[in-house]
C-alpha cells in the first residue's frame, strides 16, 4: 500500500513546478509580512520627536528654576513620547530613595525599549529563514533537473530548464528578502541606539541641574534649622 504523505512529498519534491511555486510563495507571504511589520514600526518613529528631547527638557529645567514642580509635570504629561515619558518617571520619583528612583528609571528605560524593538524579533527572522526557504527552493529545482535527467536523459530541455529556473528565481527571491529587510532591520537597531542615547542624555540633564534636587535640598536645611 502505498503510504499518501510520501506520494506527495513525493510529486512535490519532484515537480519542480509546484514545488518551486509553494516555495516561493511563501518567500512572497514573508515579504509582505515583514513590510506591514515596517510600516507598523516606521509610524512609531515617526511620532518620535527629531530634537533628541531637548526641548522638553529645556521646558522642564525652566520651570524647575522657579521650583514649579506642578508646570514641569505638565510639560511631559502634555506630551505622549518617548523622552517625555521618561522624564515623567524622573519627575515622579524625584523625592524617592536613590534605590526606589534607579529602580524607577530602570523599569520605564525597560519598557520604552520593548516598545521601541516590538516585532524587531520577527523581521530578523524573516531574515535569517529567507535565504533558507530559497535554497529550499534549489534544491527543488536540482530534484527536478536530476529526476528529468534519469527518465530521458538530457534530451527533456524544457525539464531541465524549468528545474534551473526554480532553482534561480527561489534562491534569488530569499536572498532579495533578506537584504532588503536586512538593511531596514539593521537601520532600525541604530535608530534605536541613537534614541536610547538620547533618553539617558535627556534624564542626565535634568538630573544633574542644580534645581532637580533644590527642594529636597532647602527640606532640610529647614528640618536642620528647627
Amino acid at each position: 500500500m502505498i503510504n499518501p504523505i510520501s506520494l506527495f512529498l513525493n510529486n512535490f519534491l519532484t515537480s519542480g513546478g509546484l514545488g518551486g511555486s509553494i516555495i516561493l510563495l511563501v518567500i512572497i507571504l514573508l515579504s509582505v509580512y515583514g513590510l506591514a511589520i515596517v510600516f507598523e514600526r516606521r509610524k512609531t518613529f515617526a511620532k518620535i520627536p527629531k530634537g533628541g528631547g531637548k526641548d522638553v527638557v529645556r521646558r522642564i529645567i525652566s520651570a524647575l528654576e522657579i521650583n514649579d514642580i506642578a508646570e514641569a509635570k505638565v510639560q511631559t504629561s502634555s506630551r505622549k513620547d518617548v523622552y517625555s515619558r521618561m522624564l515623567k518617571t524622573v519627575l515622579e520619583s524625584r523625592e524617592c530613595s536613590k534605590a526606589i528612583f534607579e529602580e524607577n528609571i530602570s523599569k520605564t528605560f525597560l519598557k520604552i525599549s520593548s516598545d521601541l524593538e516590538r516585532n524587531l524579533a520577527s523581521l530578523a527572522t524573516i531574515v535569517e529563514f529567507s535565504p533558507l526557504i530559497g535554497l529550499l527552493g534549489t534544491i527543488v529545482g536540482l530534484m527536478k533537473i536530476f529526476g528529468s535527467i534519469s527518465e530521458g536523459g538530457l534530451g527533456h530541455h524544457e525539464e531541465l530548464a524549468g528545474g534551473i529556473s526554480t532553482a534561480l528565481i527561489t534562491t534569488a527571491a530569499g536572498l532579495i528578502v533578506a537584504i532588503f529587510f536586512g538593511i531596514i532591520l539593521r537601520s532600525y537597531k541604530s535608530k534605536i541606539e541613537d534614541i536610547s542615547m538620547n533618553i539617558e542624555n535627556c534624564v542626565s540633564d535634568v538630573v544633574s541641574h542644580p534645581s532637580f534636587f533644590q527642594k529636597k535640598t532647602n527640606d532640610g536645611m529647614e528640618n536642620s534649622n528647627n
